[in-house]
């Protein structure tokens, strides 16, 4: 679905603010792939601005499981699973580790076979 809309792989999940308050289309042709968010709060920045307009609030907690295990599904670089972990507003990938890389027990028994 994102790819029929014009992201691409090294699209970053949380684009930079210059991407989040202008009109941009990603389907541009030859364009530079969309940069991250800078700050060590992204992911609580990107649920802000994404629900500003919203009478609900909507909180990244939940939604940082998901990214976490989005980042364990790519191929990254120490150095790129450190910005990852940054990104998401921890210290260092320990953090992100401890806190939202438990496996169920679904998906634990599925890595055993």
């Amino acid at each position: 679905m994102f790819k029929r809309k014009g992201f691409g792989d090294k699209d970053a999940l949380f684009p930079s603010n210059d991407r989040l308050t202008g009109v941009k289309d990603p389907r541009e042709l030859d364009r530079p792939p969309i940069s991250p968010m800078s700050t060590k709060h992204a992911v609580t920045e990107a649920f802000a601005k994404a629900s500003r307009d919203c009478a609900i609030k909507f909180m990244p907690h939940s939604a940082k499981h998901t990214i976490a295990a989005e980042r364990d599904l790519r191929h990254l670089t120490q150095e790129q699973r450190k910005a990852w972990s940054e990104n998401m507003g921890h210290e260092n990938e320990q953090i992100t580790q401890a806190h939202y890389g438990k496996l169920s027990d679904d998906r634990r028994a599925a890595n055993l076979s």
